[in-house]
């Protein structure tokens, strides 16, 4: 086990891009990595639509990441999926952009400390 503080970032990561590796790097500056990948079905229950690259696809790519410690998939389909890996690692910062920002992140984030 790592001594390096658990760092938390969630998304769906679909057409991964230099922002997101950008934002990977940034967020690891706190400590080991993990993002949490939304799921095809979060997706679709979420955001109406499949994502272009499936589940597994992203996954792959975020964990070839060098910034990147793992990735996880939950298969909740709540908007807040993330919360159940919050609750297994302990995150010691949840790292999220300036748009992804919403009271019912911040109040877990109080909730799990």
């Amino acid at each position: 086990m790592s001594d390096k503080p658990n760092v938390l970032v969630a998304g769906f990561f679909d057409m991964l891009h230099s922002g997101h590796v950008k934002f990977f790097g940034e967020a690891s500056k706190f400590g080991e990595l993990h993002v949490v990948i939304g799921s095809d079905e979060n997706s679709v229950a979420n955001k109406g639509k499949l994502p272009l690259e499936s589940e597994e696809e992203r996954k792959y790519m975020v964990e070839s990441i060098k910034y990147v410690h793992k990735a996880h998939v939950p298969q909740s389909t709540s908007a807040l999926n993330f919360t159940c890996v919050a609750e297994a690692i302990k995150p010691d910062y949840f790292v999220i952009n300036e748009d992804g920002d919403t009271i019912e992140k911040r109040e877990i984030s109080e909730k799990l400390g």
